[in-house]
């Protein structure tokens, strides 16, 4: 039977081996100890080129990057833990990555060095996904701010997502009393209008499409007649 020691030992290696976050194990040399799967896979390396070797010279000096430096000089340093360090580089081989590092100082009980676990969350996708709708949204918004008619764009709880300049100007209202309010809160309650609930709650959720909803309204700025498509349109 094994000893708990043994046990662990098993079990850490274990998690090593199945985490799909890639994993490197360093010395206090700052030499690979250890790497898991996940690692040669997403960095198109073997334990040949990984194993033994000094992090900086990982991929013919690839990983020499002033970033990581810094980091793994705080943990040599004395710091126990550091947690989603970014650093961004560009591969020769798998191109660009943006990598979020947690590092973590691993103390031994016996008269061993002390190691360091390096884990590298591959935020690559999540960031260009975040920037490519970063993009489009502001496309969007210049989009309706040269449509010359009111516009509003509303969320599936129909709280305004955005409105363009035409809409503020003809309401007489700024984005910090528009956006994020729910359509009938908006004007103090002036949206609130039967026939838009009867649009919006009704016919909306029914009909994909609809053009010439006419709806007459407002106090503020006088009485006004709408006839709205799944944007507003004001005339």
């Amino acid at each position: 039977m094994k000893s708990h020691k043994e046990l662990d030992s098993s079990l850490a290696e274990a998690m090593i081996v199945t985490i799909r976050l890639p994993l490197l194990v360093l010395n206090g040399e700052l030499r690979v100890e250890r790497a898991n799967p996940a690692f040669y896979d997403l960095f198109k390396v073997t334990p040949g080129q990984t194993s033994g070797r000094l992090i900086y010279d990982l991929g013919d000096g690839q990983w020499n990057i002033p970033a990581l430096r810094h980091l793994l000089e705080a943990i040599l340093g004395g710091e126990e833990h550091v947690e989603n360090y970014r650093v961004e580089h560009e591969f020769e081989d798998i191109g660009r990555r943006i990598m979020l590092l947690n590092t973590r100082r691993i103390e031994s009980d016996e008269a061993l060095p002390y190691l360091i676990l390096l884990a590298i969350n591959d935020v690559t996708d999540r960031e260009q996904a975040r920037f490519e709708l970063e993009g489009q949204k502001e496309y969007a918004e210049k989009l309706s701010d040269s449509v010359r008619e009111a516009m509003i764009v509303l969320g599936w709880d129909l709280r305004v997502k955005h409105a363009n300049k035409t809409f503020y100007e003809v309401f007489q209202v700024g984005p910090e009393e528009t956006e994020g309010q729910m359509i009938y809160d908006l004007g103090n309650g002036q949206w609130n209008i039967p026939r838009l609930r009867l649009l919006l709650e009704e016919i909306l959720p029914k009909e994909q499409s609809f053009d010439d909803y006419e709806v007459e309204h407002f106090e503020t700025i006088g009485r006004r007649t709408c006839f709205s498509t799944p944007a507003v349109s004001i005339v």
